[in-house]
């Protein structure tokens, strides 16, 4: 059975909760994720807590526009950013560049970043049911950091950051970027992104 989650985290404050707020693409797919009070965890190996603010949360997988690929152009652009780590820099032979972000989404979210002072993170993850087949994400905090899935080999992930060449360990890229909110996972097992999960509770409209 495939599994898909795509979603932007951010750090929350005043100012990045009504940047997004303000942005009309994100209308009734924000959430600020405050507490896991009513999840049932099923395994006690997996429970796990969240940053001291929570998260903010735009979820892209259950929106009408993120299906829509049209739409990703509407995001307001800031050319005026330059990413550190350019897609074509980590983009392998047997990769094509349309499954990472455009370039106009990874300069808003930098721009976000560095508006709010509020970490930003631009998580996909999709998989058929076993080992992740595409997953990454693009990580600002506002310095640029980017986490890549290796397909064939599950358990190793790539790393880049401004000025360093491509590093590969064993790793999740989950568990990583979340690090970046002061949260540490013990598994790669995520409350916010099973099927059981109560959105409706955290939905913000202003």
């Amino acid at each position: 059975m495939p599994w898909e989650a795509h979603n932007i985290f951010v750090q929350p404050n005043d100012a990045s909760r009504q940047a997004l707020l303000e942005e009309p693409l994100f209308k009734k797919c924000i959430y600020h994720v405050t507490d896991l009070n009513d999840f049932e965890w099923y395994d006690p190996k997996f429970v796990h807590g969240l940053p001291p603010e929570g998260l903010l949360v735009v979820r892209l997988d259950n929106s009408d526009w993120c299906e829509d690929p049209i739409v990703w152009n509407e995001l307001r652009d800031f050319p005026k950013y330059r990413l550190k780590i350019p897609i074509s820099s980590i983009v392998e032979e047997d990769e094509s560049a349309e499954r990472f972000p455009p370039l106009n989404v990874s300069r808003y979210l930098m721009h976000l970043s560095n508006s709010t002072g509020a970490v930003v993170a631009n998580y996909h993850g999709f998989s058929w049911g076993g080992p992740m087949e595409n997953e990454y994400a693009f990580v600002y905090s506002p310095e640029e950091t980017v986490y890549v899935g290796v397909e064939c080999e599950p358990e190793i992930i790539r790393i880049y950051k401004p000025g360093d060449k491509e590093l590969r360990r064993e790793g999740d890229v989950l568990i990583e970027s979340m690090k970046h909110f002061s949260l540490t996972l013990p598994t790669g097992y995520f409350a916010l992104h099973t099927g059981q999960f109560n959105w409706p509770k955290y939905e913000i409209n202003s």
